[in-house]
């Protein structure tokens, strides 16, 4: 077991206009103390909110991005934290840490889980912790947003995203106010309690995990060799794009690379989604492949590009700021020869097995959102 990182301390509330509003727990998410003061109150999150900010649906949004001026004052007003403390459980400070270029209004915002939202209802649930869920008062942590979060560091387990019981994702803000409790599914009611040989983690993802925190804390020894933490997270997406290529279309070339670091046969995500918006089963596969790579000096990992005879389509560079270092050595890498369809046009075919478990991925996305 590993000391896990601190995101914020406990804040204790102070002229509350709410009468029973709640502290705020170490590491805890926005959305989930929203959802523990409406349960204080004996009401749904949604009539809480309502009664707060009469003139804004704040569940049909992904409230955990952060919160304007107006709307944070309100809360501030009514739940005895400062505007600060607020700011300190939203995503939208860790997101401009990582990527300082960042534009609120993106759909997505790199590293960050989406949850795919589309009135109240999400695509993608909320990840957790099910053994921490158990430990004393059940809340959701800020680091269960982040991507590269696929592990507890305290139980040693992989988290989870969705019931094990009826596979519905993770959405606390519809549980019921009848039996309210973090700890269980809003759909069925159970307990989110699977079997412990269910969540098995990958030590390489958990190790990548340990890494990325530290890094963003300053403390990392490894990451000071890529520069500032937003060059260290841009080498890792980029990492993460170039096994991600590899995957959907294997070439020697690809194969060279990830045999330069002892990285076997990887398999696509079926559904073809981006890694804001992967399960937590594959999001842990690649990172663990990704901290392959991410473990030697930007000197080896350049050298390993250079002598695999990668095209820069193969090392395709990620939205963002480039370091300059990486931008040489893509910049050397020759362009790929433009493909000539040279075979005449044949009756349509029946569709691939591929192309039918993204659709069917997909959809079933959509099925467990809808409910």
């Amino acid at each position: 077991m590993v000391a896990a990182y601190t995101w914020h301390p406990r804040v204790d509330v102070a002229n509350a206009r709410w009468p029973l509003a709640r502290n705020l727990m170490e590491d805890e998410l926005l959305s989930s103390w929203l959802v523990r003061n409406a349960f204080a109150h004996y009401c749904p999150p949604l009539v809480l909110t309502g009664h707060l900010w009469p003139r804004w649906r704040c569940w049909t949004v992904d409230i955990d991005r952060g919160l304007t001026l107006e709307h944070a004052q309100r809360l501030s007003k009514a739940g005895g934290l400062s505007e600060p403390e607020i700011a300190s459980c939203t995503l939208r400070h860790i997101a401009h840490d990582i990527s300082p270029w960042l534009i609120d209004k993106a759909a997505i915002w790199p590293w960050i889980l989406s949850v795919g939202q589309r009135n109240r209802r999400h695509a993608g649930g909320l990840q957790c912790c099910p053994l921490c869920l158990e430990e004393g008062i059940p809340y959701y942590r800020l680091s269960w947003r982040l991507a590269w979060h696929t592990c507890c560091e305290k139980h040693l387990v992989s988290l989870m995203d969705s019931c094990p019981f009826c596979g519905v994702p993770l959405q606390p803000h519809r549980i019921e106010l009848i039996g309210a409790d973090l700890a269980k599914c809003f759909c069925c009611g159970q307990r989110l309690l699977p079997e412990l040989e269910t969540l098995s983690f990958e030590p390489a993802a958990l190790a990548f995990q340990i890494e990325a925190n530290d890094c963003l804390g300053g403390d990392s020894r490894m990451s000071g060799e890529f520069g500032e933490p937003p060059q260290w997270f841009y080498h890792s997406r980029f990492v993460w794009g170039m096994l991600r290529a590899s995957a959907n279309r294997s070439t020697r070339a690809a194969s060279r690379f990830r045999e330069y670091f002892g990285i076997g046969d990887l398999r696509a995500p079926i559904s073809g989604l981006p890694m804001e918006m992967l399960p937590v089963s594959e999001r842990m596969r690649f990172l663990s492949a990704v901290w392959k790579v991410m473990a030697f000096e930007p000197g080896a990992i350049y050298d390993a590009i250079l002598e695999s005879s990668l095209t820069r389509t193969a090392a395709c560079l990620p939205v963002g700021e480039c370091p300059a270092s990486l931008r040489t050595v893509i910049d050397s890498l020759p362009l790929a020869r433009p493909y000539t369809k040279t075979h005449p046009p044949t009756t349509k075919q029946a569709t691939s097995r591929a192309v039918v478990m993204k659709k069917w991925s997909r959809l079933k996305r959509k099925i467990l959102r809808n409910g």
